[in-house]
């Protein structure tokens, strides 16, 4: 779903730029309807196609530290782990830096502290656990690279990361298990 939402959609600039109060029409319909939308959008719409495959998802937000920019990305559970996985930044580049985070990670990519990550839905009452801490850091060696594609075959990611020497080398990454 992570390299369907790369190839399927586009960022509405249009709308984030918008200062007329656009959250009152915002919808994950918009999403699947137009193919656009912003971090709202995608956050809801990414979490409904999660539990259609049958993975606890809901989606999250949170404040930028140094300039208190707001923002939503999705948060799953998974074999008995939670994750962010963000689907907007996956549409503008590719890259996997917000693909199964952990709350240090989200911290580091984009400066969103956990003591202000927010459930946006009813989920937490819904599907009670004692805490919404992601602190699995099993995709860590993916988080630098560029989504190129996944063979559910042999459940495994492929992807771009520099070397060294700062040249581009294609990886895989098993993710067996997931």
């Amino acid at each position: 779903l992570y390299e369907y939402f790369a190839e399927n959609y586009t960022y509405d600039y249009e709308t984030a730029a918008s200062d007329k109060g656009y959250l009152e029409w915002l919808s994950s319909y918009c999403v699947f309807k137009t193919g656009t939308g912003i971090c709202q959008e995608f956050s809801v719409a990414y979490a409904y196609l999660l539990m259609q495959a049958g993975i606890e998802a809901t989606n999250m937000s949170g404040r930028r530290s140094y300039d208190h920019e707001g923002h939503q990305w999705t948060y799953v559970r998974m074999n008995g782990h939670n994750y962010h996985i963000d689907p907007t930044y996956v549409i503008s580049d590719h890259v996997l830096d917000y693909f199964m985070m952990d709350d240090a990670q989200r911290e580091a990519a984009d400066c969103y502290s956990k003591d202000d990550f927010v459930i946006c839905s009813h989920y937490s009452q819904e599907h009670p656990h004692p805490d919404y801490a992601a602190d699995d850091d099993s995709f860590r060696e993916i988080w630098d690279g560029r989504l190129l594609g996944f063979d559910h075959e042999t459940h495994t990611l492929s992807y771009s990361a520099y070397n060294d020497d700062w040249q581009p080398v294609e990886k895989t990454f098993d993710y067996t298990g997931w």
